[in-house]
This record gives structure tokens, C-alpha cells and sequence, in this order.
């Protein structure tokens, strides 16, 4: 696991609307594996590779037994009804074979205290895009008692996957 710097909680409340939360997929120095804003799970750091090419994150796998995960930092400070649109661009070589999804995990109030709905947004890349690039986009509302939301890339796959861009906006209120 890698966590670059500047990975701290983001508080939806006080951020900017129709703007992207998320910090650029960017490398602070090439010496470092570490990803500014982000943290990197390889499930398997014999088979599997995170670097950075001229479009953003490259990530290589030989198997697609364990999954890399690309985990943003949590947004915290939720209201009712705040509205987000998720979107994840990338592309998949030719030998690809496996999975990609952008993943929003939910904290939430319950009357028996905190509970994870780790899969409260999912969504795969099948919108197709100019130079082979799929889009993944989802738009949702935060329910009630929504309390935090955590946004993540898991990719479980042989092959070369290209990362453009992840972003998570949120919509100003009309």
C-alpha cells in the first residue's frame, strides 16, 4: 500500500461546487511510488505495476487473481440531497481481460451506530469516447443519514489499463 501525500478527508460542505473534489493523478516526484491525494493498493507487487505515462495512471497486471485498488480520500461533512456525478476515463489494451469499476462506498447513521454500504454506487466504463476510451458516469443524491462517501477504482485483470482521469463533483443545488 502507497499513500502520497496531502491524503486527508474532504469536507463537501465548504468545497466548491460543479468542481472536482479529487486531487489530479499526478506524481509529485518521479522518485517516490506514492500518488498526491491518493492511496494505491497492489494486491500483488510481483505481477502487477502502477506508473505514470503521458495520459495519467498506467497500471499492468499479469493476474487478474488480485485486484489494484486507486482509493481517494473520504468526503466527509454530507448534507441531505447533495448531488455528485462520478466519472472514471480510461482505456484497456487489446489483451485486457477482467474487470474495472469506480466504486463509492457509503458511511451512514443507523440506529445501532455507523454502517458501510460498500458498493452504493458502482459503475464500469462502457460509454465509448474518441481515441478507444471508455467513460464511466454515474449521477446520485445522498441519502439522509449520509455521513461520509469514499470513492475507489478496483480493477481486477491481466493485461494494461490507462487511467485519464477520476473525478467526483459536486453538483451545486438548483
Amino acid at each position: 500500500r502507497f499513500t502520497g501525500e496531502g491524503f486527508t478527508a474532504i469536507t463537501a460542505s465548504t468545497a466548491a461546487g460543479n468542481t472536482n473534489l479529487l486531487q489530479a493523478l499526478v506524481r509529485v516526484t518521479p522518485a517516490t511510488d506514492a500518488l498526491h491525494g491518493w492511496q494505491i493498493e497492489i494486491g500483488d507487487r510481483y505481477s502487477q505495476k502502477v506508473d505514470f505515462n503521458d495520459h495519467g495512471l498506467q497500471l499492468r497486471s499479469a493476474t487478474a487473481a488480485s485486484p489494484i485498488r486507486i482509493i481517494a480520500p473520504p468526503v466527509i461533512d454530507l448534507k441531505p440531497g447533495m448531488k455528485f456525478v462520478l466519472n472514471l476515463t480510461c482505456r484497456k489494451s487489446a489483451d485486457f481481460k477482467g474487470s474495472v469499476a469506480a466504486i463509492i462506498a457509503l458511511h451512514r447513521s443507523a440506529a445501532k451506530g455507523d454502517v458501510v454500504s460498500d458498493n452504493f454506487v458502482v459503475k464500469e466504463p462502457e460509454l465509448p469516447r474518441a481515441g478507444n476510451w471508455l467513460m464511466a458516469q454515474k449521477t446520485f443524491d445522498v441519502p439522509a443519514n449520509g455521513k461520509a462517501l469514499q470513492l475507489e477504482v478496483r480493477a481486477a485483470f491481466s493485461g494494461v489499463l490507462d487511467i485519464k482521469s477520476i473525478a467526483l463533483e459536486r453538483k451545486e443545488q438548483e
